[in-house]
C-alpha cells in the first residue's frame, strides 16, 4: 500500500497480484494468468476506484481482460423513499446513571501527564 496523489486528494493504493475465486469460476473454461488488481480508497474510506487485468488462456486461446470501475459523484446521489420503507425513528439518547457499578474505572489514558 502507498499514498498517491489524484486531483490534489490522497488516496490509499493498493495492489494485489491475489486471484479473487469469483475470476476462475466465472471462466472455468480458461486458466488465469499475470492477474493484477489496483484499488484506490479515498480519504473517506470507500473504494473510489478499482482496476483488474489478467490474461485467459486455454489450448489454443489468450484472451486479455481488463475491467475498470470507478465511484464518483459520491455524496451527490439522492434517492425517494419507497413507500414500503418505513420513516426512521429517533434514536434515544443514552440516559446517564449515577450507579457506580455501570462507571468504567480509570485507565491510562485518564490518568493527567506531566508537561
Amino acid at each position: 500500500m502507498e499514498v498517491v496523489t489524484r486531483d490534489g486528494r490522497p488516496y490509499a493504493r493498493v495492489v494485489s497480484d491475489n486471484v479473487p475465486p469469483q475470476i476462475p469460476e466465472t471462466y472455468s473454461a480458461y486458466a488465469v494468468h499475470d492477474f493484477a488488481a489496483t484499488l484506490w480508497i479515498a480519504p473517506e474510506g470507500y473504494v473510489s476506484a478499482v482496476h483488474y487485468e489478467f490474461d485467459l488462456r486455454n489450448i489454443d486461446e489468450r484472451i486479455a481482460v481488463e475491467w475498470r470501475y470507478t465511484y464518483d459523484r459520491v455524496g451527490e446521489t439522492t434517492v425517494d423513499r419507497p413507500e414500503w420503507v418505513p420513516e426512521p425513528t429517533a434514536t434515544p439518547s443514552p440516559t446517564p446513571t449515577d450507579d457506580p457499578s455501570r462507571i468504567p474505572p480509570a485507565t491510562v489514558a485518564d490518568t493527567p501527564t506531566a508537561d
